[in-house]
């Protein structure tokens, strides 16, 4: 075929690109413009095998983009033709390899070239069609671009949905009257949201993500938009003393109708049964079915004392504001829920957390006591290792990490998702792994996946694509990363290092200047000394020296003192 620009053929649809509209028996589907470009992609190589890497580089050119975002959309397209990967009658997938347009693709002619007496020399009909395929072609990107930009950058700012279902559980509200309860609150939405991302046949929008809308009037609709899910649940509690009001309904964006909704009036000691009863009635508003292992963890009763919950959800709320006075405020509420339980593996998770998180921002140091975090950490992980979770594995990988063992650090972290495949934890301490053991790509594509899961969050996953790429001397594309994790967290330290040194490589002094400024004053505010190359000489548990030494000699042309 000469060109896909003008309206053509995919089998029985019509196909009209600028419009980004497909007919088929007066049957009219509107697409995104990325599942547009993609098809005018494929149309354009009919029965040819695409990859993957060469759909990102042409749809996606400059873009960092989640690992799912072909595989989403070639999705969209299958759903938009009616189509089924087995067996496929539009679009053929090829394991490990690519996609392939299997169907038969026609492009309408236009009628200047059925009339054109020019057309009809055969010495001159070869550049005159081909003159006529740039321009059609470049007309229709030019428009599927600027249709993509105003889809990702205006109101519309929609994620492709995934495969599986997909739910985003909003922070439910605090009906009562006491304000002081907003901590317990939170805790029943963060645990309902870790009992639906267990459950493998779900994709659970990760709890960060969620929480941005905590307080907001929002419509339902944008926010699954925005994070690319197909259902919203939401819900209210109301504590009294140890009486429980819960009120939940479950949405589905596409149709606009509620799927379900029920209320709970139950005692705090029943809270436990009531959540797993939950989980139970959303799964199955969503026909998801339940593999044997998930329905026997539903069917088991938690032990875990009431009383300890609570305390443990005192602590976790402090967590989340991360600074040192509430991480010891936290510290304090976690060993009160092991005083009433022991066993509580979470409160010694919890304990490790911020010991660990303590250490990473040096906070002991300027105590007299350099090594006591990870001393402290290292003693409650073990204990929490007796009923570990995700976020325990997740953190013994990042101190295998520190310690270089690295091989261990890449198990824990793949343990971590095989037990909780929604978790980005898991994808994002698998990434760091995979970076510091110098294989940038397997790093940036694991971020990805995390990203898509906490696309809300994204400044420690881009912090990671950013070093990654730095590290294969994408400089360039390593700025533009740094810099939207520094626009979405200006206290991402680790992010403004690599950044500084990216700047160091490209030459930009005066934005050196203003970086080593402003990673100094962070450091200021958190009473720690001025950044010098020594901070990260042996911290950053880089596998090979000449990894190390690369930063090292970027941050030395940007400034940075070594002392």
């Amino acid at each position: 075929m000469s060109s896909t620009a003008r309206p053509f053929s995919v089998n029985e649809w019509h196909i009209v690109p600028d419009t980004l509209r497909m007919f088929s028996g007066g049957k009219e589907v509107r697409v995104e413009p990325r599942v547009m470009q993609v098809l005018v992609y494929l149309a354009q190589r009919p029965g040819a095998v695409v990859s993957r890497q060469e759909l990102e580089d042409h749809v996606w050119a400059g873009m960092v983009v989640g690992y799912d975002a072909v595989t989403n959309t070639i999705i969209k397209l299958r759903r938009a033709f009616g189509d089924t990967s087995k067996p496929p009658r539009f679009i053929e997938t090829i394991p490990k390899t690519g996609y392939r347009l299997i169907a038969n693709v026609e492009v309408e002619p236009q009628q200047s070239d059925l009339h054109d007496p020019i057309a009809e020399q055969p010495s001159a009909r070869k550049p005159v069609i081909r003159l006529r395929t740039w321009l059609a072609v470049a007309s229709v990107v030019i428009v599927l671009a600027l249709w993509a930009l105003w889809w990702e950058s205006g109101s519309i700012n929609s994620l492709p949905l995934p495969e599986e279902p997909s739910i985003a559980v909003m922070p439910f509200i605090n009906t009562g009257n006491d304000p002081r309860q907003s901590y317990f609150v939170d805790g029943i939405t963060e645990d309902l949201i870790t009992d639906l991302s267990k459950v493998s046949g779900l994709f659970v929008i990760a709890r960060n993500s969620s929480f941005r809308y905590k307080g907001k009037a929002v419509d339902l609709q944008t926010v699954a938009d925005e994070l690319g899910v197909q259902f919203v649940l939401q819900g209210s509690i109301r504590r009294d003393a140890d009486q429980l009001r819960i009120n939940v309904q479950l949405m589905d964006s596409i149709s606009g109708r509620n799927l379900w909704a029920e209320r709970y009036d139950t005692g705090l000691d029943e809270l436990f049964a009531v959540q797993d009863e939950l989980t139970r009635h959303i799964v199955s508003a969503l026909a998801v079915r339940l593999s044997q292992s998930e329905l026997q963890a539903l069917q088991q009763p938690d032990r875990l004392d009431p009383a300890s919950y609570d305390e443990f959800l005192k602590g976790w709320e402090r967590y989340w504001r991360f600074s040192r006075d509430d991480f010891a405020a936290a510290e304090g509420h976690f060993r009160k829920a092991l005083d009433i339980d022991a066993d509580n593996s979470r409160a010694h998770a919890g304990l490790a957390l911020i010991y660990w998180q303590a250490w990473l921002q040096k906070w002991h140091e300027n105590l007299g006591n350099p090594h006591a975090g990870w001393t402290r950490a290292r003693r409650e992980l073990k204990l929490a290792m007796s009923d570990p979770t995700p976020l325990a594995h997740s953190t013994q990988s990042s101190m295998l990490l520190i310690n270089r063992r690295y091989e261990e650090a890449i198990a824990e972290a793949e343990t971590a998702i095989s037990l909780n495949k929604n978790d980005p934890g898991g994808y994002l301490a698998l990434a760091n792994a995979f970076s510091f053991f110098g294989q940038p790509g397997r790093a940036i594509e694991e971020a990805k996946r995390g990203m898509r899961l906490d696309p809300n969050f994204v400044a420690p996953y881009l912090s990671v694509v950013g070093r990654a790429q730095f590290d294969m001397g994408l400089y360039s594309d390593a700025v533009d990363a740094l810099q939207r994790a520094v626009a979405v967290n200006p206290r991402e330290r680790d992010a403004r290092t690599v950044l500084l040194a990216a700047y160091g490589y490209l030459g930009q002094s005066a934005k050196a200047e203003a970086t080593l400024a402003a990673l100094n004053a962070e450091h200021e505010a958190q009473a720690l000394r001025p950044f010098t190359l020594d901070w990260l000489t042996n911290r950053w548990p880089y596998r090979r020296k000449v990894d190390r030494d690369h930063l090292l000699k970027g941050l030395e042309e940007a400034g940075v003192p070594s002392w």
